[in-house]
């Protein structure tokens, strides 16, 4: 009978290296999927470079640190997949989220090179990119949006398939058609969020809704 274990781990920690021994000690590792990050709507020009370096360091240094460490553990049967959760803002510009978008951006560079690095390995690599997501901490803003278990059920189809990338959202939201447009008309995308930039970065100062159709036009002034 298979074994499988689960381990809750903090990539924030320099810990993490002193631990990976008794996690694995004399297995491999089939697949690792990680959906460690987190993020927050802020205003521009208003961020410390203390929480830059926070953010960055768990949004990317951790993570690719926690990749290397159970890459070996890959490498030893010759097989392995890695599934990266990176988010909307990792595929197109996301104003108001400036540094989370760097931080995704820095991640698809890593993780996009891993199969050409290794690929006679065996190693594979999905990179999934969901928004919007209805998480707890957004459920007041009233706009559908794909559900987390949805979101999960996706990733789990994309990984078996071998996908190299996959982009969860639902087909209406506007955010899945700006990834369009920056994926295969990147003028034309690039222009449209610099028409709701600054209208986007306003909304998300003010905790509404960043991801409606409205944003084009911003907030009509009251007559």
């Amino acid at each position: 009978m298979e074994q499988v274990s689960g381990f809750a781990v903090d990539i924030g920690k320099m810990s993490l290296q002193r631990r990976q021994s008794p996690f694995f000690p004399d297995c491999g590792v089939d697949i690792m999927i990680d959906n460690a990050a987190f993020k927050r709507l802020i205003r521009r020009h208003s961020i410390s470079l203390f929480w830059i370096v926070q953010k960055k360091y768990i949004n990317v240094l951790g993570t690719i640190s926690l990749t290397r460490l159970l890459a070996p553990f890959t490498l030893k049967q010759d097989c392995g997949h890695f599934v990266m959760m990176s988010s909307a803002a990792g595929k197109t510009p996301a104003p108001g989220q400036a540094v989370d978008s760097a931080s995704k951006f820095a991640l698809n560079g890593y993780f996009h090179s891993i199969p050409s690095e290794l690929c006679q390995k065996g190693i594979k690599v999905t990179v999934v990119f969901p928004g919007p997501i209805d998480t707890w901490n957004n459920l007041q803003e009233g706009r559908k949006r794909l559900s987390t278990e949805r979101c999960v059920e996706l990733t789990i189809i994309a990984a078996p398939h071998g996908l190299k990338e996959g982009w969860i959202s639902t087909k209406s939201s506007p955010v899945l058609a700006v990834r369009y447009l920056v994926q295969y008309t990147p003028t034309v995308g690039f222009w449209l969020m610099d028409k709701v930039g600054k209208n986007r970065v306003d909304a998300a100062a003010k905790k509404s809704c960043v991801y409606s159709l409205s944003l084009l036009f911003g907030n009509k002034k009251a007559s």
